[in-house]
């Protein structure tokens, strides 16, 4: 994968992330910095963590693979856009206060997707610690926007930035088949 593909990659799976941010940011909107870096930290922290999990399971599993792996790859960016898609579209329920254990559980929540993404950077045969890096680069950026702007016009946009995400993914995988 080319650093471009990681970046659209990692860019998909921060809007999970993101939008939890700024649900967290629409809670809280008088957060001050120190927490929007932890929470923004975490969330990133988590998101690089699990592609590498991810990638050396399926690294397990690429070699007797092979022959289908792009397939695969298709396949599990496929779900995970459509998941993004859809969850997008349910009412989430902005939480009454953010203490160190729900953010903890969120990083956990919003990096599950992460996992199975680094799965197919196995299949890939992609750098994983290099795109771990940018994936937890960009989620950290993104979740840190994404808490301020859920003070300011979250309820606008939240929904959207998922729906993005997902179809990045999706576009990820069907570029991954042909």
């Amino acid at each position: 994968m080319s650093i471009l593909e990681i970046v659209l990659l990692g860019s998909g799976l921060a809007m999970d992330a993101s939008s939890v941010a700024m649900a967290d940011g629409m809670a809280e909107c008088g957060m001050k910095l120190k927490k929007a870096l932890v929470i923004a930290t975490i969330f990133g922290i988590f998101q690089g963590l699990m592609p590498i999990l991810g990638f050396y399971s399926g690294r397990l599993f690429s070699e007797r693979l092979n022959a289908i792996n792009h397939f695969i790859a298709f396949l599990i960016l496929l779900f995970l856009g459509l998941k993004m898609i859809f969850e997008a579209r349910e009412k989430e329920e902005v939480p009454e206060r953010i203490n160190f254990s729900k953010i903890i559980l969120q990083g956990i929540a919003t990096s599950i997707d992460a996992l199975f993404a680094g799965v197919t950077l196995a299949i890939a045969g992609a750098r994983i610690y290099l795109s771990a890096l940018i994936i937890s680069l960009i989620t950290l950026a993104l979740s840190f926007v994404a808490i301020y702007l859920g003070c300011v016009c979250g309820h606008l946009i939240k929904n959207k930035a998922q729906i993005l995400g997902g179809i990045i993914l999706i576009l990820l995988g069907i570029k991954m088949l042909i």
